[in-house]
């Protein structure tokens, strides 16, 4: 089985050759009513092992992980998904000090991401009794797709063991320590997982174990301003940095936001902080909030700078705006701004949406492997229902289940002809999309395309649909 970088396969040979009766007799299992509904991992009878060659393959280090949580559901078309859990942080291979550097940040990092899961978005059957699955892997903050073969190795009208083994290129979960390069890339995964059926008060909840193990946040409440102001401050000092060193030539050069160059994204973010300051200016002294009627001018005369003056200047003009904040408290501003009464962290988490937005339009032209900044992401991710209201198109009504990770967040976004994103309130089942939050917040600002998508659980066809509703400003 070829090993691919930053992906997992499956060991051994996806049985594509097989006989299609045995496809048939597998897709009339999964059909049966007895097949179908909801399952649940049975901790006692699960458990993941796995192996790492060393010394150039002259030796081996076993190591074992668990418990195991999760759930899997099979609908009445057959179709299975599935989320397995387990808790990195109880990686064991008989040796302590090997272990306390497996779980530290060169590795699983597991005081961040104390989880490994696996979730399965689609399998087809592969013979007698396997499935081909697709889906991905996280593991320390990383995502990655995954194919493998999963194997029915015990069947009973209550319970269903599974086994299953993956090859997992560790390099593309930044897993990249190795004392002289003498540790292979590829780390050998292998999973026994025993389903059984929901105990009835467990029916229409999320197994208590999994619960346990694996907490999920469904939103956060809204950070203080001093937060809010230092996350622009640092947006701000990273956009001067990438800015700075820019000829003329570079400044002129096409940006991601469309018809726009590096040096316009600049300008129009000097333009709006000018028009934020005639907001505060207002509030401060009283007066009238200034209207549509003001900002034409501020506008014709940022167009009309040459690109570097709208670089400098439009720096010059952010830097003069998150300094103003800066001296603000929450209780010393109110502000009337497009229908909302704002104080410092309202205003400061607007002007970080925008901030962050073009800061990526502009970093992702320099480097197409740029992503939006970590800490705009934890702040921005929870208020991105408001976000989603305006920038939906109308679509089919349809109803997702998101699930972003670093932070990870399970989201209930519903489309038609508007659309809502709100917490799951600890609604149980299988994401129809897992991506990471940074993604989920470009895919809503229309700055997801295909050439700047990670990898991400949920079928093409979904994410076009997705792209589709969300096109952008």
């Amino acid at each position: 089985m070829s090993e691919q970088g930053g992906a997992a396969r499956a060991g051994g040979s996806v049985t594509e050759g097989a006989a299609p009766a045995a496809r048939l007799e597998m897709a009339e299992m999964l059909a049966s009513p007895a097949a179908g509904g909801r399952w649940v991992i049975d901790p006692a009878g699960s458990r993941a092992l796995f192996a790492v060659k060393q010394f150039w393959g002259a030796a081996t280090v076993h190591g074992s992980l668990g418990p195991l949580s999760g759930e899997g559901s099979v609908g009445a078309d057959g179709t299975v998904t599935s989320v397995l859990t387990i808790d990195a942080a109880s990686l064991n291979t008989n040796n302590k000090v090997r272990d306390a550097h497996l779980r530290s940040a060169d590795f699983f990092d597991v005081k961040r991401h104390p989880h490994l899961v696996v979730t399965v978005t689609a399998a087809r059957p592969a013979g007698p009794a396997a499935l081909d699955c697709q889906g991905v892997i996280e593991a320390a903050g990383r995502v990655q797709p995954v194919e493998f073969t999963a194997h029915v190795r015990d069947l009973t009208p209550d319970a269903v063991v599974i086994e299953a083994e993956l090859l997992v290129d560790r390099t593309g979960f930044a897993m990249t320590w190795s004392l002289l390069g003498v540790a292979s890339a590829t780390a050998r995964g292998s999973v026994v997982a025993r389903f059984i059926r929901p105990h009835a008060d467990e029916a229409t909840a999320q197994p208590a174990a999994a619960a346990e193990q694996r907490p999920v946040r469904t939103a956060a409440a809204r950070p203080d301003s001093a937060r809010l102001v230092r996350a622009l401050r640092q947006s701000h000092d990273a956009l001067k940095a990438l800015i700075e060193p820019l000829d003329a030539g570079q400044l002129e050069q096409q940006s991601y936001a469309p018809e726009w160059s590096i040096a316009q994204v600049l300008s129009h973010l000097g333009s709006q902080a000018e028009i934020f300051e005639l907001f505060l200016d207002a509030a401060m002294s009283g007066n009238k909030p200034p209207g549509p009627e003001a900002f034409g001018p501020i506008w014709e005369v940022w167009n009309a700078k040459s690109a570097q003056a709208q670089a400098a200047e439009g720096l010059a003009a952010d830097a003069a705006f998150v300094k103003r904040l800066e001296s603000y408290g929450d209780a010393e501003l109110r502000l009337p701004l497009l229908g909302m009464d704002l104080d410092v962290a309202g205003l400061s988490l607007r002007r970080l949406s925008e901030h962050t937005q073009h800061s990526w339009d502009i970093a992702v032209a320099l480097d197409p492997t740029a992503t939006l900044a970590a800490e705009a992401t934890v702040l921005l991710v929870d208020s991105l229902g408001q976000l989603v209201g305006r920038a939906a198109k109308p679509g089919r009504r349809r109803r997702w289940r998101v699930r972003t990770t670093d932070p990870e967040r399970i989201f209930i976004l519903e489309t038609g002809e508007s659309a809502t994103l709100a917490p799951s309130e600890g609604e149980a089942g299988p994401a129809d999309l897992v991506l990471p939050a940074e993604a989920f917040i470009r895919l809503v600002c229309g700055q997801l395309d295909a050439a700047h998508t990670p990898p991400i659980a949920g079928g093409a066809a979904d994410l076009d649909e997705l792209r589709a509703i969300f096109t952008g400003f």
